[in-house]
């Protein structure tokens, strides 16, 4: 649902911005590990954040959050 008053930026940025924000943190996260564990830790991590969010997703709408 699009806010009347924000701008198209604005809108494309909450798409965008939480993806890019996951996959620098599990990119980050896999260079870092042993490199037999890198692939394991991105899946992981990718899928705990995006796993939260659905969580925390499916609470609002539960609980009858608005945005």
């Amino acid at each position: 649902m699009r806010i009347p008053h924000m701008s198209k930026h604005a809108f494309i940025g909450d798409l965008w911005g939480p993806l890019l924000v996951c996959l620098t943190l599990s990119i980050l996260l896999s260079i870092t590990a042993p490199e037999e564990q890198g692939a394991l830790v991105f899946a992981a991590v990718f899928f705990v954040v995006w796993f939260g969010a659905a969580v925390v997703t499916l609470n609002a709408q539960l609980l009858g959050g608005t945005m």
